[in-house]
């Protein structure tokens, strides 16, 4: 790897770890809260348990979506898992 790939490395490995991260706590099964705004403006948006259901779904496919292509960058980086 070229020491000018080392920090775009760095971020991907960073990346790619939160992403895992993330994916595990769905397996796991953590509440998941939905909110439209931030501080005392916050709303949470309470879905029904079908509709969760398909959206813990699409989650679960985009993390493990992005983690494959970051593993991808990553071995085009020169970096081995």
């Amino acid at each position: 790897m070229r020491a000018a790939d080392l920090k775009t490395a760095q971020a991907r490995v960073d990346e790619r770890e939160q992403c895992r991260r993330l994916l595990q706590r769905v397996l796991n099964g953590e509440v998941l809260h939905l909110v439209l705004g931030s501080g005392d403006k916050a709303s949470e948006i309470v879905m029904a348990a079908d509709y969760m259901a398909d959206m813990k779904r699409d989650i679960r496919g985009a993390l493990a979506a992005r983690i494959e292509r970051l593993d991808s960058e990553l071995m085009g980086l020169g970096v081995d898992g």
